[in-house]
């Protein structure tokens, strides 16, 4: 019989091994039994002992091979006679599946056993002492650092940036927008900082007035608020001759401005500066109190969020996250990664030494453990009822054999010595007897 290729990881070799001594060692006992047995009735009338030898190895060899018979009968049908009620294991196998998953959820993956367990140890302080590991933080930085690329990689864009944009507009509409404007206001001019703002504005406006594009702006204005284009006389036109009053009259007004914002920027008390900090209190009240100006806060956010500017902001702000995540993550020197590390540590650094962390977190695990087992215990007693019965026959009995086997060698062996026992001590009755 062509025996088939076996199904046994390379990870056993070793047991396996040890198995094939056992068997080996097995059939050296059956093998010298009958050769015994064979010697013994040669020297039958050569010796009165020959008799009580010839005994010892009948029995022993009926021993040995009645439980060689029964060992193998558990995995296969012996020398491959499919006699009745041989190859239990394989012929079984779905039964033995769905027992073993209700044996293990219902006598190990239980509440009370696991808690039992847990109780001796100190989880947190345990994974404290494993994430503090110097080889370790590293490993599970970029595994985490992996994962989050592979995720990111294989997302849809066009559905997370619709995600993304309905994620914001939700969260913006749920701010209100007016109270925290004013209540930011508020703080703002609490502190004062109102008065860099007006400092940093008089002063800009002051050095504006300084170029040569503002001035002849004013001229124009001046020109055409005073209808200068139109004067007439006789006839004749003097807009082209009063210009230049135009223009002297946009310096004068130009130097006057100029000179009231130098004097706002430097004077805290400039009547400029104190109607505007009036303005911003007012608006700061408004915000918070004024329905109408509540209200056109609230549509102005309607329409900035409903704008296609803002989407394409969004779709930027998705193309930019994901291009710098992968990037970072490819990068032999990953910030992404450099953060994790220092994060791993820290904490497992915390769970070693803080005891009121290690507690809460220990008391945290203890309360969600049995909520956890009871929702998965039917869902793990499937899986190894299906992962068994997923196994072909063959694997099955590879697999089992290979895990008990070594120890079923020694029923063989006990077996022939102990049917062999058992022969000559019959034998020696009779003779007494008889």
């Amino acid at each position: 019989m062509v025996n088939a290729p076996s199904l046994i990881a390379s990870d056993d070799d070793q047991r396996l091994a040890e198995l094939k001594r056992m068997k080996a060692i097995a059939l050296a006992l059956l093998v010298g039994a009958l050769l015994l047995v064979l010697l013994a009735h040669w020297q039958h009338d050569a010796h009165p002992l020959w008799p009580f030898v010839a005994a010892f190895a009948e029995a022993a060899t009926v021993g040995a091979m009645a439980d060689w018979f029964a060992v193998v009968a558990l995995f296969r049908h012996p020398l491959g006679l499919p006699i009745w009620h041989t190859a239990i294991i394989p012929q079984n196998k779905s039964r033995i599946a769905r027992n073993l998953g209700s044996f293990v959820v219902e006598h190990f993956f239980t509440s009370s056993a696991l808690l039992s367990r847990l109780a001796t140890y100190n989880p947190a302080q345990l994974a404290g002492n494993w994430l503090s590991r110097v080889s370790v933080s590293p490993r599970v930085a970029r595994l985490v650092a992996d994962a989050m690329a592979t995720v990111i990689s294989s997302l849809d864009d066009h559905a997370m940036r619709s995600h993304l944009a309905d994620g914001v507009r939700s969260g913006l509409m749920r701010i209100d927008m007016a109270t925290l404007g004013g209540r930011v206001l508020d703080g703002w001019l609490a502190g004062e900082r109102q008065h860099e703002l007006l400092d940093t504005l008089f002063s800009g406006m002051g050095r504006k007035l300084e170029a040569e594009t503002v001035r002849e702006r004013l001229v124009a204005l001046l020109t055409e608020s005073l209808h200068l284009e139109d004067v007439k006389v006789m006839g004749v036109s003097l807009g082209s001759t009063l210009r230049p009053l135009a223009r002297s009259a946009a310096e004068r007004l130009i130097q006057r401005l100029q000179a009231e914002m130098s004097a706002a920027a430097s004077d805290p008390a400039h009547p400029w500066r104190e109607m505007l900090d009036v303005y911003l209190h007012e608006c700061a009240l408004r915000l918070k109190a004024d329905p109408r100006w509540r209200a056109r806060v609230t549509r102005s956010m309607q329409a900035l969020l409903s704008d296609p500017v803002f989407d394409a902001l969004l779709d930027d702000v998705w193309a930019s996250i994901k291009d710098w995540v992968l990037s970072d993550v490819r990068a032999p020197d990953s910030r992404l990664v450099a953060a994790g590390m220092v994060l791993l540590r820290g904490l497992g650094e915390r769970l070693v030494h803080d005891a009121r962390m290690q507690g809460r977190l220990n008391r945290r695990l203890m309360a969600l453990l049995p909520a956890l087992v009871e929702r998965y215990r039917p869902a793990v007693a499937i899986f190894i009822s299906d992962k068994l019965d997923s196994w072909s026959k063959e694997e099955v009995s590879e697999r089992i054999e290979l895990a008990i086997g070594h120890d079923l060698q020694f029923i063989r062996i006990n077996g022939t010595l102990v049917g062999g026992a058992i022969g000559l001590c019959l034998y020696s009755v009779s003779r007494v007897f008889y």
